[in-house]
């Protein structure tokens, strides 16, 4: 294995520890969340988080065309762009299925690293190296698959009482298919080699593995 890929492993692995730090992150993934909290502490950052990532992938796939670079990676990005349209709706759903209200969760002012991160990868898809992405990608998708999986299993045995358990379509979607994306995307990363784009997937790896406990802190 390259040292590139041991260095994103190792990114992605630690923030994946570190998640039950986080108050409410531990109580998601023990299943022990209440309803009120896993709303507004937990759906409305996904929902905001993720309105944006179709966007940024098909635009990061549409630079590599134009660049002339990276045709597999290209494919690659415009077709996660087309799963992920969307996904922010099933947060959403998530939400109004345990009482809360759309127009709510669209006006609720996101924590500042939600903020941050969306800043972050609408600089780096629009004028960074459009492999960037890959990193923010293979962040998120690695930890859907391990505590995401983890989280649904203790909220499904756990969250029946509370409702909790009825709300898991976007969790348990991403938990399940983010498996056999991080496999592809494992594959789109071997085939990078230049230093400088192995390095831009690498920072952008690590700035959102900085920001994502911080998504669910609450406002600031």
């Amino acid at each position: 294995m390259s040292s590139f890929l041991v260095e994103i492993d190792t990114t992605a692995a630690a923030l994946d520890a570190a998640l039950t730090e986080n108050a409410i992150l531990a109580s998601l993934m023990d299943g022990t969340i209440a309803p009120g909290a896993y709303v507004e502490r937990v759906l409305a950052p996904i929902f905001h988080y993720t309105s944006e990532s179709s966007a940024w992938l098909w635009r990061s796939s549409e630079r590599l065309k134009e660049q002339g670079r990276h045709p597999g990676i290209s494919e690659h990005l415009a077709q996660k762009s087309r799963e992920e349209r969307g996904h922010e709706a099933w947060a959403l759903q998530d939400a109004l299925a345990l009482g809360a209200r759309a127009d709510a969760i669209r006006a609720a002012s996101p924590p500042s690293a939600v903020r941050d991160y969306v800043i972050y990868n609408e600089a780096t898809c629009r004028v960074g190296s459009p492999l960037a992405i890959l990193g923010t990608s293979y962040v998120l998708e690695y930890v859907a698959a391990h505590s995401g999986a983890r989280a649904v299993e203790r909220l499904t045995a756990r969250g029946g009482s509370s409702g909790v358990a009825r709300a898991l379509r976007f969790l348990r979607a991403h938990a399940c298919d983010d498996v056999c994306h991080l496999e592809a995307l494992r594959r789109a990363l071997t085939s990078i080699f230049d230093p400088r784009d192995q390095e831009a997937v690498l920072v952008s790896a690590e700035v959102t593995a900085k920001l994502f406990p911080r998504f669910f802190s609450g406002p600031e």
